[in-house]
């Protein structure tokens, strides 16, 4: 008996866009890999000018330039604040603090030992104790009053108070 050639499947059809979107994919990976080659080749032209240059400069080091961009200058200050004894600042500026409110603590320029702080407490006699405390600490060279005012009770709040700047001088002692 004769075998019968039943299909019940979809005929397929030979489609030349499919060979088509395969030559560019073909194409297009062949493309990313020239590329990659000749980024590579720059890369190894780059690091011999470089060598024959400076041929005793460290190619594992990264140098940057911090010198025109605006961005990378704020990236600098940024990084620079990091060196500060924050910790021990804080902690210290916290055993000291008593009844005062600390509102604004910074360091005052990237070479100095010297941070601001702003600061608010309830009467003139907070504010003197606090004082004693920080001179009274080892870690501090100088504490300096740079400022105080007098705040009058506003209609959103009943409280006055003073309102106090000081300059304190870190010890590397410490």
């Amino acid at each position: 008996m004769p075998r019968l050639e039943i299909d019940f499947g979809p005929q397929r059809q030979k489609s030349w866009t499919s060979y088509g979107f395969i030559a560019i994919g073909v194409l297009a990976v062949a493309g990313a890999i020239w590329w990659r080659a000749d980024l590579l080749d720059r890369r190894e032209e780059l690091l011999q000018r470089i060598e024959r240059a400076d041929p005793g400069r460290s190619m594992d080091v990264v140098q940057l330039d911090f010198s025109g961009n605006s961005a990378e200058l704020e990236i600098s200050r940024l990084a620079s604040s990091l060196r500060y004894p924050w910790g021990a600042v804080w902690s210290a500026i916290q055993q000291a603090q008593g009844g005062v409110v600390i509102l604004h603590l910074e360091p005052s320029e990237p070479q100095s030992r010297d941070w601001n702080i702003t600061a608010q407490a309830a009467d003139t006699q907070s504010m003197l104790d606090f004082l004693r405390r920080l001179r009274s600490m080892p870690m501090w060279h100088s504490v300096i009053l740079k400022s105080e005012a007098q705040q009058e009770a506003s209609q959103a709040s009943d409280s006055t108070g003073l309102m106090f700047q000081l300059v304190l001088r870190w010890t590397d002692d410490a």
